[in-house]
């Protein structure tokens, strides 16, 4: 297996697991549809960060570290919940709110106020799932390297999977940017509500598998 090829199966693991679904994929219309396509490309990209970090894990086989990770899956499944809830509730309340006037929406797409706490967020509430470095585990079973790797081969597999799953969230970002100033006032509502409802879903969900599990 040549360098060339962790590079190339980064990128096939980076797109199977950076589908544009579930938390971040609910966060990022939101974030997109409110404050535009370079708040929803952040939202995408620390869930990024935080793939590769279970990749770097993985790559680096630390066994120590997915068991602590594991052996933590109540309270960290715990805390992730009840920040999804947070966000869920907070759409649910812009749901409410007036539709925000497009010319003050179009001065406030690409500024930088605000981003970095839009990628550590999204970021906070990807990596509060240990159960991800079983699924990247998985996936580099699937995919035959888990028979180690050294240092060129395992940086090309991480910036294989960064890439992979930048596209997925530049894409879903760039989608949903270009409908935005179609987006009615009632539409607007209804979407938010939409999101918030299915970020209630996933917190709950996230809650009651920690309470139960």
């Amino acid at each position: 297996m040549t360098v060339e090829s962790y590079f190339v199966r980064g990128i096939l693991i980076g797109l199977i697991f950076g589908v544009p679904a579930g938390v971040i994929g609910v966060m990022t219309i939101q974030r997109t549809l409110e404050k535009g396509f370079a708040a929803g490309l952040f939202t995408g990209l620390g869930s990024m960060a935080a793939d590769c970090v279970y990749g770097f894990v993985g790559v680096c086989g630390l066994t120590a570290v997915s068991d602590f990770l594991l052996g933590l899956q109540r309270p960290i499944r715990l805390f992730g919940g009840a920040l999804i809830l947070i966000f869920g509730l907070m759409t649910l309340k812009k749901a409410k709110e007036a539709r925000p006037d497009m010319e003050d929406r179009r001065k406030a797409d690409g500024r930088a106020e605000g981003l970095p706490m839009l990628f550590a967020s999204a970021f906070a509430v990807a990596i509060l799932n240990p159960a991800t470095i079983l699924a990247f585990l998985t996936a580099f079973a699937s995919f035959g390297i888990l028979e180690g790797v050294n240092a060129a081969e395992g940086c090309r597999l991480l910036c294989g999977i960064a890439m992979g799953t930048g596209v997925w969230w530049l894409l879903l970002a760039g989608t949903v940017s270009v409908f935005r100033g179609r987006v009615t006032g009632r539409i607007y509502g209804t979407m938010h509500g939409i999101l918030g409802i299915l970020l209630l879903l996933f917190g709950m969900g996230a809650a009651a598998g920690a309470v139960i599990g």
